[in-house]
């Protein structure tokens, strides 16, 4: 039986990671809370029949809002690549109108109304860039690891990692009855 020590970094990733599920967690929680008061707000404004069909025109308008903006995305995207440019803005807006559609899609006012933020042009850029921003600066761990995917490592070895360490992922089992 062998003991593997564990470096410091990764106990401060294993933190790192921990605090960035319990506040993934707390947000969740407390988007479900919003979510519950702001039906209880619509529907008592506009009637239940109202607010129920309200969530099926979001959805709807949701869909044909990714499918027309995604569309003119892919476009520039195409464009930039035709020119070798990198085309990372057209990428970071990309992921922004794909989460737009996924919040729209999601039943509920406040998910809607960030959503539609999030389909502004303007807004969604200055968004997507503070959200990169807040994930670096929560994690900053794993901005600063690299990960190198190489060929030349391919059946070398399969117990150990590309620095030598145990690979915990493709361990051999023994049968202890054989």
């Amino acid at each position: 039986s062998s003991v593997k020590l564990l470096k410091a970094s990764d106990l401060t990733l294993e933190r790192n990671s921990s605090v960035f599920g319990l506040i993934s967690l707390g947000m969740i929680i407390a988007l479900i809370w919003i979510e519950v008061v702001m039906f209880g707000v619509v529907g008592v404004a506009i009637g239940v029949l109202p607010t129920i069909i309200g969530i099926f025109v979001t959805a709807a308008i949701g869909i044909r809002l990714f499918r027309s903006t995604g569309a003119a995305t892919l476009q520039r995207m195409s464009g930039a690549v035709a020119q070798g440019k990198a085309p990372v803005g057209e990428i970071a807006e990309g992921a922004a109108i794909i989460l737009a559609a996924t919040l729209l899609l999601i039943p509920g006012y406040a998910t809607d109304a960030l959503g539609f933020i999030l389909f502004m042009p303007g807004l969604r850029t200055v968004l997507m860039g503070g959200l990169i921003a807040l994930l670096l600066k929560i994690s900053p761990q794993m901005s600063k690891r690299s990960f190198h995917f190489s060929s030349q490592h391919m059946g070398q070895n399969p117990q150990k990692d590309m620095n030598g360490e145990d690979n915990p992922f493709n361990q051999t089992k023994t049968n202890p009855l054989h």
